[in-house]
């Protein structure tokens, strides 16, 4: 299933290794199909794009959900990203 998800977002992800990372709106995207699924989101991890194609681990945005009921985890999937909207981070969705 994963994989057939993942084809949703091949637009707009951004690769880096075996990373799927994505821009806020497609992030917050992201967390809506999970939850339109029934998908529970493990946790999320934010990271800078340097301008030498490196990304930076922003260690002050790195949740861990995984104790969580599944379906809190997609309104506090959200509510985290949405912290950290203005600055200019991708994320990357775990599941």
């Amino acid at each position: 299933m994963e994989d057939r998800f993942d084809k949703i977002f091949e637009s707009v992800v951004i690769k880096y290794h075996e990373m799927r990372l994505y821009r806020y709106n497609d992030a917050i995207r992201v967390i809506d199909e999970c939850e339109k699924r029934r998908i529970k989101i493990l946790g999320v991890d934010s990271f800078r794009l340097l301008p030498n194609k490196k990304i930076q681990p922003f260690m002050e945005f790195s949740h861990d959900y995984s104790a969580l009921a599944i379906p809190l985890t997609w309104n506090k999937a959200r509510g985290d990203i949405c912290l950290y909207s203005q600055k200019d981070l991708v994320f990357e969705i775990v599941y």
